[in-house]
């Protein structure tokens, strides 16, 4: 089978490139085949869906797909009208792209992950944060970035276990599997040996380390790391970073060892 791993745009911004764009929202009842009804009338259209999302509904037993499409001569309110006589289309809403050289997406308004508020933050954006840091403090603002992620990977932990029931090797792939889909790292592997209380940590394409700024090595993720493995093997634990992009190696390698 081919490797299906690709990557994916964030489609609430994008470029206009002088197009037709227009934001469209449609709840629709969540049943099988309700999708293709709608799309049916939108591909007779000839209307081309550049990008967008299919999310669940506050509303019971709805759903919600948004996506930007290019209209080209389409009508966006004769779109509107055929959409609202597909049977079982609740809601409509459309929004034009203004004369800008950006379209934003103004249909939702914040981030959820897990029923929790979620924010984005561009990934060179955060790095830069992390080297004026360091540029600023030196060994204090590396202990600094390393607490950070300290604490939030023994967070992490905790929540984890408890809102997935998992623990051990489960745990640690669950983990590994969230921050793939969050963008932090493109692949992962893991081994680990519980009766010895040591793991070693392979991550592709680490965003700390891929964009790092003249600053070799990982300060927050390997904080992450040992916070989340304290929870783990239930001690404190070092994270020594034995393999680095940033150094040229392949991969980004943690080995992880309980505190004596």
């Amino acid at each position: 089978m081919p490797d299906p791993m690709h990557k994916l745009p964030l489609w609430r911004i994008v470029e206009l490139k002088g197009r037709k764009l227009v934001e469209v929202s449609i709840l629709m009842e969540d049943i099988p085949g309700m999708l293709a009804k709608v799309s049916d009338v939108i591909a007779k259209r000839g209307i081309n869906i550049l990008y967008g999302v299919h999310h669940k509904s506050e509303e019971p037993n709805a759903t919600w797909w948004c996506f930007f499409a290019d209209l080209g001569d389409t009508n966006p309110d004769e779109l509107a009208s055929d959409l609202a006589k597909v049977g079982g289309v609740k809601k409509i809403a459309w929004t034009p792209a203004l004369d800008k050289p950006l379209f934003l997406d103004v249909h939702h308004s914040t981030l959820e992950f897990f029923d929790e508020r979620a924010v984005l933050f561009r990934a060179d954006w955060l790095v830069g944060i992390f080297a004026d840091i360091y540029k600023r403090w030196g060994t204090g603002g590396r202990v600094f970035i390393y607490h950070l992620g300290y604490g939030g990977g023994r967070e992490t932990y905790e929540i984890w276990k408890r809102r997935l029931g998992l623990e051990g090797k489960e745990l640690i792939q669950a983990a590994l599997d969230i921050i793939q889909s969050l963008g932090w790292v493109s692949r992962s592997s893991f081994e680990i040996d519980l009766d010895n209380e040591i793991a070693v940590i392979r991550l592709e394409k680490n965003f700390e380390c891929a964009l790092s700024r003249d600053m070799k090595g990982s300060q927050f993720i390997r904080g992450v790391i040992a916070g989340f493995f304290s929870g783990v093997f239930g001690s404190d634990c070092t994270v020594d970073e034995r393999k680095c992009i940033s150094r040229g190696d392949p991969y980004c390698e943690f080995l992880v060892r309980v505190v004596e």
